[in-house]
């Protein structure tokens, strides 16, 4: 008789059962999940390229400092250049007009003591490099180079090719500035796609977020109103998947100390630029 009037009011513990198995909540579980990992990996991901945005400024920064301190020390050299070209070139005036006058001069004295001055002038006077190049020998005293090459000397002229080689060095320092520049210009530039990536990243976290909340008030509803904000979770899912999935993803570098300059080396030479990072196809901020 009991078990006959428990068959006709039904088990409560089997209708119990039905009830605790919900498809719509097992596919609300899922979708919070799979949004709570990607949002916390998209976000991990941004502040990954927050670092390299941030480690690439302050390396450009670096690299335009160090060009700036080059690109003075190539001003001082040119400035050097200059006033030794000015220096040379009124000299070697000076010669030529003592032996045009000299040679020119009805006085015999004079025109001795003109060589006599020429001679010094271009002796004890001159740039080495002006000496060099217009080929006046070394000699311990100036009485001792000869007519035939203060001669030689005197029909040559501070050319183009004499300036060239005095601004070398300034023009090499300059050359070595302006690569640095665009050296910590390249740099910088790793930033702001660094910076971007990290931005477009963010914006995936939020877009999980928006999935979490809308499947957060799908659980709240007990009726078929929830299946409209699931169904609006799982397109929320399904879009930021797909949008982190397209996105550039970088990983971690642990720091690597600098190796000691060897002792027999010359100068180490400016360290290239990391390896630039690429940029999804939307563009750069």
């Amino acid at each position: 008789m009991a078990e006959a009037m428990a068959t006709e009011a039904g088990d409560p513990k089997s209708a119990e059962d039905e009830k605790r198995f919900d498809v719509f909540e097992l596919m609300a579980a899922i979708v919070l999940g799979l949004a709570a990992v990607g949002g916390a990996w998209a976000a991990f991901q941004s502040g990954l390229w927050g670092g390299n945005q941030a480690s690439a400024y302050a390396e450009a920064a670096n690299m335009m400092s160090e060009a700036s301190a080059l690109v003075t020390e190539a001003s001082n050299l040119a400035t050097e250049a200059s006033m030794t070209a000015n220096r040379d070139a009124d000299i070697d005036l000076q010669v030529k007009r003592l032996l045009f006058e000299g040679a020119h001069a009805n006085d015999e004295a004079l025109a001795k003591r003109n060589v006599a001055l020429a001679k010094y002038l271009y002796s004890d006077q001159l740039s080495p490099q002006a000496s060099k190049f217009l080929g006046i020998p070394e000699r311990e005293h100036f009485e001792d180079i000869t007519d035939a090459e203060l001669a030689a000397a005197n029909a040559k002229s501070l050319d183009d090719k004499y300036f060239d080689a005095l601004y070398a060095e300034a023009s090499s320092q300059y050359d070595v500035a302006e690569k640095r520049q665009k050296d910590a210009k390249a740099r910088f530039f790793e930033g702001q796609i660094a910076n971007y990536n990290g931005d477009v990243l963010s914006l995936t976290a939020v877009l999980y977020t928006v999935c979490l909340f809308l499947a957060g008030i799908g659980l709240v509803f007990k009726t078929r109103v929830r299946w409209a904000f699931g169904g609006l979770a799982v397109v929320a899912l399904v879009a930021s998947s797909v949008h982190i999935f397209s996105q550039k993803w970088t990983g971690l570098e642990a720091p690597q100390p600098e190796a000691p300059p060897s002792a027999t080396a010359g100068p180490a030479a400016p360290s290239a630029s990391a390896a630039a990072t690429q940029a999804p196809a939307e563009g750069t901020k």
